[in-house]
């Protein structure tokens, strides 16, 4: 879902339950305990300072600003080459420092995560995964793409 969808779904009435994308999900496995690789979630977010802090505890912060408000965060790669998660996060063919991507919407991404994880949410969205989603998967699986509206127009002139 984009962050422009979540604001608008804030700035609503609408009491909503979304599941975010794995990367910014927080994976249940600790880091300690698997070899996984690094994703944003296991990246925290300060939005006082501008900053992400990888669990190796180095901050990241902005290299560039978009008008859109699109941010490019990255490490220092000297310090990552001390960090014991540094082949599970450095993964550049160039060898450079993770780089991670968000916008101004980062806030609320966040939000929606620490909903989610609560077993009140966890419990709504899977009514809706029983009830909703199939729906959507037989559809697409009839090879449904989208609806044509050329006969509803046709008739309105």
């Amino acid at each position: 879902m984009s962050g422009d969808d979540l604001k608008a779904l804030d700035d609503s009435a609408i009491d909503t339950y979304i599941a975010t994308d794995k990367g910014e999900k927080k994976n249940k496995a600790a880091l300690e305990a698997t070899e996984r690789k690094l994703v944003k979630a296991d990246f925290e977010n300060d939005e006082v300072t501008d900053t992400f802090t990888c669990p190796g505890q180095q901050k990241l912060g902005v290299v560039s600003r978009e008008k859109d408000g699109s941010r490019t965060y990255q490490g220092d790669i000297e310090i990552c080459h001390d960090c014991p998660y540094k082949n599970r996060c450095c993964q550049s063919t160039k060898g450079d420092a993770l780089i991670l991507n968000t916008d101004d919407k980062e806030p609320l991404r966040q939000q929606m995560n620490s909903k989610m994880e609560q077993e009140k949410s966890r419990a709504i969205y899977k009514q809706c995964k029983v009830i909703v989603e199939p729906v959507f998967g037989q559809i697409k699986n009839t090879r449904f793409r989208g609806f044509s509206l050329r006969q509803i127009t046709a008739g309105l002139h």
